[in-house]
């Protein structure tokens, strides 16, 4: 039912290189998907943009915003959108 927005947990998870990640968003919005290290910094921002309502799905290959390969361990991915925000760990395995 799409009454309302909702970020998945990620799969795989544990994954390696690449997983995959669903949310939905009841009515057209700004969204941004970000993805932070366990430190909170910005690893790679893998959406900033107007939407319209539906069922989203996005992969994440393991790279940060320069292209390089991360290391092993825990991430965090966050999704705001109008006046929504929630967040999910995932960890990467190497």
């Amino acid at each position: 039912q799409l009454n309302t927005f909702r970020l998945e947990q990620n799969f795989p998870n544990p994954f390696n290189p690449t997983t995959t990640i669903n949310y939905q968003i009841p009515f057209a919005s700004n969204v941004k998907l970000t993805i932070y290290d366990i430190n909170g910094k910005q690893i790679k921002e893998l959406i900033n943009e107007y939407q319209n309502e539906g069922i989203k799905s996005i992969s994440w290959d393991g790279r940060d915003d320069a292209g390089r390969v991360v290391s092993g361990g825990v991430y965090i991915y966050k999704v705001i959108a109008d006046n929504y925000a929630d967040s999910r760990n995932m960890i990467l395995m190497k």
